[in-house]
């Protein structure tokens, strides 16, 4: 069985496909488990995407760099004896591009990191003396948990689509750490001050 292309499956999502195109996509999404998990990930995408546009814009930029989790995730041998860490890079952040375009700074800010393979989605939001910080590790992961270390420490476990949400934290400095099966990821300095 031939699989649906990702962009017939954006056509779909968007409802501009024929009439006869999306009633075959929708058999195919119905007799096939790969498709339907990828129209399942996109779904959850965009109501994330969603969701997240009530408090703030989400960058095109952004948005189009997002599509592209959903590339295969990294296969890795089953039984490994050793954690991997990796540091992660800033590759994006919406204050800059704010001060840059002579904006007023808001009381929510957006980070994207990339360590090897991942995409780490950071936002914050900041009330007061306390931010309260949450994210998406992208591409899908079967487990993990995410902890904060300043200070004090605040974990957090990933629900089913690899996002954590800290309990409101005192701003500051601190450092993330992610942890994902056999591999550990560390954002160096994240400065929770507005």
């Amino acid at each position: 069985m031939r699989h649906i292309e990702f962009e017939t499956l954006l056509k779909y999502f968007e409802s501009s496909l024929s009439a006869a195109a999306e009633r075959e996509v929708a058999a195919h999404l119905n007799a096939c488990r790969d498709c339907a998990g990828v129209r399942n990930r996109l779904g959850t995408f965009f109501d994330y995407v969603r969701e997240e546009s009530e408090f703030e814009a989400v960058p095109q930029a952004v948005t189009a760099n997002l599509l592209n989790i959903y590339k295969p995730p990294p296969r890795l041998p089953e039984k490994r004896s050793f954690v991997r860490t990796l540091a992660a890079k800033l590759v994006f952040d919406d204050w800059r591009l704010a001060l840059n375009e002579r904006f007023v700074l808001s009381d929510t800010r957006q980070l994207l990191y990339r360590a090897g393979d991942f995409d780490i989605d950071l936002r914050l939001h900041f009330a007061g003396e306390k931010c309260r910080v949450s994210g998406q590790v992208f591409p899908d992961c079967r487990r993990g948990a995410a902890t904060l270390i300043g200070e004090k420490r605040a974990e957090a476990v990933f629900n089913g689509d690899c996002e954590f949400f800290f309990e409101p934290v005192e701003t500051g400095d601190y450092r993330l750490q992610i942890e994902l099966d056999d591999v550990r990821i560390e954002l160096p300095q994240i400065s929770l001050v507005l």
